[in-house]
């Protein structure tokens, strides 16, 4: 796969989750949650605990292994050094956005 195909694909998704992140949110916080969480809210926490690393991971791998291959004007190593800084910037978002899902699942249980 091309990257430029691949960067679509991931920016479209990256949309979609961020509004479902938002949407996430804000039903766990929202009053009409308070000792309402069920068996779907708790999936959605271990979705939002694994899904953001296996992405990473899976980026980096399908990039190392050059089933999506990178730029053609930047050196493999240099594109998996920026892939790899990219994932790391981004973790720290997911723990933010992972612990105040949890801490709002906890309150509303």
């Amino acid at each position: 796969m091309k990257y430029r195909n691949f960067f679509w694909l991931r920016l479209v998704l990256a949309v979609a989750l961020l509004f479902y992140a938002a949407d996430t949110v804000f039903r766990f916080a929202g009053p009409a949650s308070h000792g309402r969480m069920t068996n779907d809210s708790a999936w959605e926490i271990v979705f939002w605990t694994l899904g953001p690393p296996l992405w990473f991971f899976l980026e980096y791998f399908l990039i190392d292994r050059e089933w999506i291959e990178a730029p053609t004007m930047v050196a493999k190593e240099a594109f998996l050094e920026e892939t790899k800084n990219y994932a790391d910037y981004a973790s720290k978002i997911w723990a933010a956005v992972l612990a105040v899902v949890t801490f709002l699942y906890g309150t509303a249980t």
